[in-house]
């Protein structure tokens, strides 16, 4: 009963969500290996960590003008 009014999270927040998700394990096993330089892995994971915050920026932008929008025409 109490979940019915749940809306669905915006589509940009999920894969921001799963990026930010690769980027974190990624760090932490590419450290663990010591294949790769730290400058690589810093890169690496720095470039998902941005692409992941940028997702979750774009998802709430696009939640918040949706429900100003909607709050408009009513």
């Amino acid at each position: 009963m109490i979940f019915r009014n749940r809306t669905k999270a915006p589509a940009a927040i999920v894969p921001g969500l799963l990026f930010l998700a690769i980027a974190n394990t990624g760090s932490y096993l590419l450290r663990r290996s010591g294949n790769y330089s730290e400058s690589v892995v810093d890169g690496v994971s720095g470039l998902l960590m941005g692409i992941a915050i940028a997702l979750m920026l774009l998802g709430i932008v696009v939640s918040t003008r949706g429900i100003s929008r909607c709050n408009r025409k009513a």
